[in-house]
């Protein structure tokens, strides 16, 4: 099927990503010395998301036959069609740890959704935090003839209140050392977020670095943890209803090192 201008969307959404974009224009061109390069960096992110916007353009050839079109060209800025050789080339050279701002701009343009009622009594902005593993075709580590599992950690900090990622990073799989989950949201952590977790991100370490930076937590703890009941709170027909079998305030970390304990508490646990 020949796509046409006509059949083009996205254009009035993208046009304003590309202002967003447009600091990043000569960004990776420093071995252009000839000054003659087709494709900029602003270009081949908006080309990229052009074809998310449009399903019809499903093949390298029929993108690069969009990008010629004149109302592609006046609402994203792109000056040429650009070239099957250049395109390819894109993906090594330009880095895209540079749209992280570009990213968080837009993300804070977004409206808030009705919280649900589960999270309305926590405080500060509702952060879903996990890593999990994405696996490379089977084919493709045959071919590079891999002993190992091959493939990418993925780790996701989900906004509930706007319903998107606030934060996205892929890491080597094993989760250890600069790829550990812990790790990664460590050195991510912000003021005023409750960070929801699973029972992996469980370490006082962590926990305290939260409540440093002024943040809350809310977290799944080991069946093995150590605690002491200070007070057996009552609970609500509510809680008995959604499952609740108590609710208790502890003192965890009593048996660690002083160096590894809980030093002021800020969240929850279950």
């Amino acid at each position: 099927m020949k796509v046409t201008p006509q059949d083009i969307q996205g254009l009035k959404q993208l046009s304003k990503v590309a202002l967003l974009l447009r600091h990043l224009h000569e960004v990776g061109c420093e071995r252009d010395t000839a000054g003659n390069r087709e494709l900029h960096y602003d270009d081949y992110v908006l080309l990229m998301l052009l074809a998310m916007f449009n399903p019809l353009l499903d093949s390298l050839r029929s993108l690069q036959h969009a990008s010629g079109f004149d109302n592609v060209r006046q609402k994203l800025g792109i000056t040429r069609r650009f070239s099957l050789g250049s395109f390819s080339e894109s993906c090594r050279v330009f880095e895209p740890q540079l749209l992280d701002e570009v990213i968080a701009q837009l993300w804070t343009q977004l409206p808030a959704h009705h919280r649900p009622e589960l999270f309305k009594n926590l405080p500060g902005q509702v952060t879903l935090v996990d890593g999990t593993v994405i696996r490379t075709l089977r084919t493709i580590a045959g071919a590079m003839w891999l002993e190992n599992k091959a493939g990418w950690r993925l780790h996701l900090q989900f906004d509930v209140d706007r319903h998107v990622p606030s934060s996205v990073e892929i890491t080597a799989p094993k989760n250890t050392g600069k790829s550990d989950e812990r790790n990664v949201l460590r050195k991510k952590l912000k003021a005023g977020h409750v960070y929801v977790m699973d029972r992996w991100y469980s370490m006082f370490g962590l926990f305290n670095a939260i409540h440093k930076v002024g943040s809350n937590y809310v977290c799944r703890i080991r069946d093995h943890s150590v605690y002491e009941v200070l007070e057996k709170r009552p609970l609500s027909a509510q809680a008995t209803a959604a499952g609740v079998l108590s609710d208790e305030v502890v003192n965890l970390g009593a048996s660690s090192k002083r160096t590894n304990r809980w030093i002021t508490p800020c969240g929850w646990c279950a």
